[in-house]
């Protein structure tokens, strides 16, 4: 990268080249150059879906509804911040059938950040910037509009963008539940369903081994916290449409539980907080994309 040039102003530079691009895709394989950085120079462009079937990574539509988000008050593990509340989505979506793997993120970012890997593992060790980069660079790969446009830690979302991104809390938590009142992602006892301190042997496990959802959905519950796109903050019982979290504030929400959380913290309404810029070997994520 050149000196006095952030990933930010790259992606952007990405971003505003990727319309030569996606002159070609229909036609198959597309690579453009530009007279720009080394970085951003040459860009292989493949077909919507190409770079995700590679590896096999699926994706889940989702028909949008009303829920109830956050936990009952006869749950005996509700947190102070998992006031219940009636959601409504108005958008369908699609949401990734797992945790986005490390070989995934190494083809799409050019390396594997996890320091605890294996075949098959999550991606850990990202922060919740280096997600949103990754949904832009996938996008950009498969001659999809990006969603987001990073300026340091500032991002904003495009809601008539095409391409991949972060789910929403309630997204996330509509889609884990799978369409029942479920405590943890495809039942009502982890073991089945999580890996989590009492199974996972101190360390994430492969994507997709323990039952699914409902919906198809793996490690919802488990295994590693999620990256989702909203700001943390405390919400009130009001009904509420299409939520996109706090309007303010510093920490990013994560969902799910880790291979080395309680069961407690793997239940569907269980949340954590981190800065944007935050890693560590317990976060992860999975991708998203608005479908119509």
């Amino acid at each position: 990268m050149e000196r006095g040039m952030d990933e930010g102003t790259v992606e952007r530079l990405v971003a505003a080249a990727v319309a030569v691009a996606l002159v070609a895709v229909a036609a198959g394989v597309a690579v453009w150059r530009t007279s720009e950085p080394a970085e951003v120079a040459t860009l292989v462009v493949e077909s919507p879906g190409a770079v995700l079937e590679r590896h096999g990574y699926r994706l889940v539509r989702v028909v949008p509804g009303t829920f109830l988000q956050g936990a009952g008050e006869t749950d005996p593990d509700r947190m102070q911040d998992e006031i219940r509340r009636a959601v409504e989505l108005t958008r369908p979506f699609s949401i990734g059938a797992t945790e986005v793997t490390g070989a995934l993120y190494a083809d799409v970012m050019g390396a594997d950040p996890s320091s605890r890997t294996c075949d098959g593992c999550p991606v850990t060790d990202v922060s919740w910037l280096d997600a949103a980069r990754f949904c832009n660079r996938l996008s950009l790969r498969e001659g999809l509009r990006p969603v987001y446009t990073l300026d340091g830690e500032a991002v904003h979302w495009s809601q008539t963008a095409t391409g991949y991104r972060l789910p929403t809390e309630a997204e996330w938590e509509f889609a884990a539940h799978g369409g029942r009142d479920l405590r943890f992602a495809g039942g009502d006892e982890p073991e089945a369903v999580a890996w989590f301190a009492d199974n996972a042997g101190e360390a994430p496990q492969p994507v997709g081994r323990k039952r699914p959802n409902p919906l198809g959905l793996y490690d919802m519950s488990g295994n590693v916290w999620e990256w989702v796109w909203d700001r943390y903050g405390v919400w009130t019982s009001s009904t509420v449409v299409d939520p996109l979290g706090a309007d303010e504030g510093d920490l990013r929400v994560g969902k799910g539980g880790a291979w080395n959380t309680w069961g407690d913290m793997v239940r569907v309404a269980a949340r954590s907080r981190g800065g944007p810029t935050s890693r560590g070997d317990v976060l992860g994520f999975r991708i998203a994309r608005t479908t119509e």
